[in-house]
């Protein structure tokens, strides 16, 4: 396994010790194994950061899954979380479901061992517009729903809103994907960007997300502002893009 210079010598060690054991586990089943996410990038925190694994086999059976999950628990002291292990067949079968999960991984992720076959993977725009609108509208559902059951209950409120900017982000990154705009370090940056693109007003969701990053506090009255501007906004994505398939683009 090559070097990645921005994990430490501990956490390097105990991964390739990882892969090496899941290697030697499987065998010839074994096509590729990725780091991917955060760890895979500037994104990763030592200390603090999950290592995200994705285990490529030709056939997945029970021993099999049964040996990795007793390999990985050697990681958990330096966050190494239990793998994605999927199939080659899987993969090229649910591309057009899952489009965003798969753009992620693709666009952040490091082969570790194997054949890189997520060099390969075309990701349609149009399916990846059909799960960015699904994703917002689901979310704006269900952050209603939620406000229903915690009114009047300041600390439940803010979990809602905590929760909710924390599932944002992922959707409003593959927003820019779609209108092809480079997508910037940091989620402030991506909200900001986003919102600028949509135009559509960012400040509810800068708020959440200073609550989220830095514990940032309001006032009773403030909340209820912040929760009601964060829905308008979530439905102004949502309208527009809805509206990129009205309008013939996606």
């Amino acid at each position: 396994m090559e070097p990645i210079a921005h994990l430490d010598k501990n956490t390097y060690s105990v991964l390739t010790t990882l892969i090496d054991d899941v290697s030697l586990l499987c065998k010839d089943k074994v096509m590729a194994v990725y780091l991917y996410g955060g760890a895979a990038g500037k994104g990763y925190v030592p200390g603090r950061s999950n290592l995200n694994t994705l285990i490529v086999l030709k056939k997945i059976e029970i021993d099999a899954l049964m040996g990795i999950a007793r390999i990985y628990k050697k990681g958990v002291k330096v966050r190494v979380v239990a793998p994605l292990v999927l199939t080659p067949a899987y993969i090229r079968s649910s591309v057009d479901v899952f489009p965003i999960e798969f753009l992620d991984i693709k666009e952040n992720s490091i082969l570790l061992t194997g054949v890189d076959l997520l060099k390969e993977v075309a990701i349609d725009l149009s399916r990846l517009r059909e799960q960015c609108e699904r994703e917002i509208k689901g979310q704006l559902v269900r952050f209603r729903g939620s406000f229903l059951e915690v009114e009047g209950d300041r600390k439940g409120m803010e979990q809602l809103v905590i929760k909710a900017i924390s599932s944002l982000i992922f959707p409003l990154k593959n927003i820019l994907r779609i209108v092809n705009h480079q997508i910037p370090e940091g989620s402030d940056a991506v909200i900001r960007s986003c919102c600028k693109t949509m135009n559509v007003i960012d400040t509810p969701f800068l708020e959440a997300w200073a609550m989220k990053k830095e514990g940032r506090k309001v006032s009773l009255e403030g909340l209820y502002a912040l929760i009601s501007g964060y829905m308008s906004a979530i439905e102004e994505i949502s309208n527009k893009i809805d509206a990129m398939k009205a309008e013939g683009g996606l």
